[in-house]
């Protein structure tokens, strides 16, 4: 999504998660799928910020249909507050800059 000219910055204390998801992953219940998710993704994120738990939800491919979409920064607020009427878990998480170093950077 970031392409080779932007960076996706996330802000991971934004990110909506299921109840008792952090529990489970501190657990270390986690899937083959966020396994290979996060071996795919190698060297194109910087997790250095997210406790163990956060990266293995970070890539876990069990969702209940999460969907990620950039707008621009000045329409984002209102389509958030659009979305939140059918889905109240719906946030803003973050931004998208010139490219950095890695394309996706957690905060």
């Amino acid at each position: 999504m970031a392409g080779e000219k932007h960076s996706l910055i996330i802000d991971s204390s934004s990110l909506p998660l299921l109840i008792g998801a952090a529990s489970f992953a501190e657990d270390n219940y986690v899937t083959s799928g966020g396994r290979r998710n996060r071996d795919f993704s190698e060297g194109k994120a910087d997790m250095s910020t997210l406790s163990p738990a956060l990266r293995e939800i970070v890539f876990d491919p069990q969702t209940s249909g999460g969907l990620l979409i950039a707008v621009a920064e000045e329409a984002a607020k209102e389509l958030c507050d659009t979305i939140r009427r059918d889905d109240p878990a719906a946030a803003i998480i973050g931004k998208v800059v010139d490219r950095q170093e890695k394309p996706v950077i957690f905060l």
